[in-house]
This record gives C-alpha cells, structure tokens and sequence, in this order.
C-alpha cells in the first residue's frame, strides 16, 4: 500500500510537487525562525549573566567589598567602569576574572586596551590610576567590543565614598556599595532586552503554527483524491491515516531539518547584529569563558 501512495504521489504531476514542496517550506520556515529567536533569547540571557555582578546588591551579612560604578564617555562610546575595594583581606574572586584587582590595579576589556594604546595619554590613559595590568575575558563582558575597565581601590580612596568629577565625565554612576557577594540579578536593561526577546518567541510561534496549518489545507482537496483512489483500491482507513499522519510529517520533517541546517549557516552573520550597542560572543552559541590574560 506504501508502494502504491508513492506511485499515486510521483504521478501526480505539478499539483503533487506543490503538495511536497508547501510543507517542506512551511516546516523550514517555522525552523528557521523559532531556532533563531530562541537563539537570541538564550544569548541576552547568557549575556545577562555574564554582567549581573556588576550591579551590586547592599549586604545582608558581613560585608567583604565596597563597589561602585559609573558610565564615563570617550566620545559617544560609553565606558563601563567598576571601582572595587576589598574590606577583608580574602575578599572574594571577581566573576570570570579570577582573583580580586590589588589597589590601584587596572583590568580592561580588549576593546578599551586597544583604544587606550592608539589614543594619545592625555585622551584616555591618564583617567586610570596606573597601567592596564590584566584584559577581561568574555565571561566579564556583553559583547567583545565593549568598553570595560574595573579599578582596585582602597576603602579609604575618595571614589570609594564620592564621585571625582574633576577626572571623570561620569554619565551616571552606582553609590559605593557594602556587598557581601557578587550580584546575579542583572540590571533592568539587559533583563528588558531578554524578556522582549522571549516575548518575540512566544508571539511568533502561534503564528508560524498556523502557518503549518495552512499549508496543509491549502493542498487538502488534491490529497483527498488520492486518498480516495486508495480506499477505492481497498485501503482501510486506519491506513490511510497512518499514511496521511507519515506523509505530513515526513516533509514537515524534513523541512525542519532545512531550515535547522540553514540557521547553523546564519548563525555567524545573525550574531553580528548589534544589540545594545554591541554584537554576541556570538549570541546564538554559548561558548566557555576563556581566563584572564595579559595584555
């Protein structure tokens, strides 16, 4: 009875190639583009993670570092910057750093490295207390060209309790905090990019059910004429809808399989697509934080 189901479909001309071809895009298309949003979704969600610690959270026990932070501007390109000061003498490890920046000590991401070296000292150097010391790794940052730098301090410095605005042209800063552990809740703007992103997921994938569903009403009519020379030629019908059921599902199928092929090839150039200011890692792949390295 397969037998005879494929020779009525190859036979079918035209029309059966249509009939093929409708649920093979439809399952393709309905790949293609949830894979994609849940991609983005997961990436603001890891690139969440990645930043939560920098806003800091009040203790609630012994407090053990002092943070602050502030936005300054090279430019129209902000700058990320988190002063902290140790108030033990083991304080804990900074999140995808490793250790805890000595006082006066100076981490920056790739990108601010980078900026600092070709600008002349009096531009952008001479705003930190000494030489860059260590780079960030991703696992500190949103996205590789980010403009990041976090400052060792001691509790006593000034920044610890009060802005410097005769060094700094701070956009907007975070008062010096007592914490007793890094934060892991994010900030209100990254946790606002990742719900819209899983808010885009949910209200896509009913339409694109539908879509589904659609290109398999808009051939029914040719598929109930086959499906009426089978039981004409003795088919049951518990057959007939085991072969309606493998037949959907087989192009469905393999359209997926399209469509999840032709996301791992989109996946490169989708995330270079900058999202607050800056592309992912990418975003549609996780990847393992690298360690700490000299510049």
């Amino acid at each position: 009875m397969r037998g005879l189901w494929l020779h009525l479909l190859r036979g079918g001309g035209r029309s059966a190639r249509l009939e093929v071809g409708l649920p093979l895009v439809a399952g393709g298309v309905i790949a293609l583009v949830l894979l994609l949003l849940v991609g983005l979704q997961q990436g603001l969600d890891r690139r969440a993670d990645r930043t939560a610690w920098r806003t800091p959270e009040a203790a609630t026990n012994d407090p053990t570092v002092i943070q602050a932070g502030f936005t300054d501007y090279i430019g129209e390109t902000p700058i990320a910057v988190v002063e902290l000061a140790a108030l033990t003498r083991s304080p804990p490890d900074v999140p995808g750093m490793g250790r805890f920046p000595a006082p006066g000590e100076v981490w920056a991401s790739p990108a601010l490295a980078e900026l600092i070296a070709d600008l002349p000292a009096d531009q952008l150097a001479d705003r930190f207390p000494d030489s860059i010391a260590a780079e960030l790794t991703e696992a500190t940052l949103e996205s590789p060209g980010e403009l990041v730098a976090v400052i060792g301090r001691r509790p006593s410095d000034p920044s610890m309790d009060e802005r410097p605005s005769h060094q700094w042209n701070a956009a907007s800063s975070v008062t010096p905090t007592e914490i007793d552990g890094w934060s892991t809740t994010p900030d209100l703007y990254q946790t606002t990019y990742r719900d819209m992103a899983l808010l885009a997921v949910v209200l896509t994938a009913l339409p694109l059910v539908g879509l589904g569903g659609l290109a398999s009403r808009l051939m029914a009519g040719r598929r109930q004429r086959r499906l009426a020379t089978l039981r004409l030629l003795g088919a049951s019908t518990s057959q007939v809808v085991r072969l309606t059921i493998a037949e959907l599902a087989t192009f469905a199928g393999i359209g997926a399989v399209c469509g999840a092929v032709l996301h791992r090839a989109l996946v490169p150039m989708v995330s270079r697509v900058s999202i607050k200011g800056g592309s992912g890692f990418p975003l549609m792949s996780g990847q393992t934080p690298g360690s700490p390295s000299p510049p």
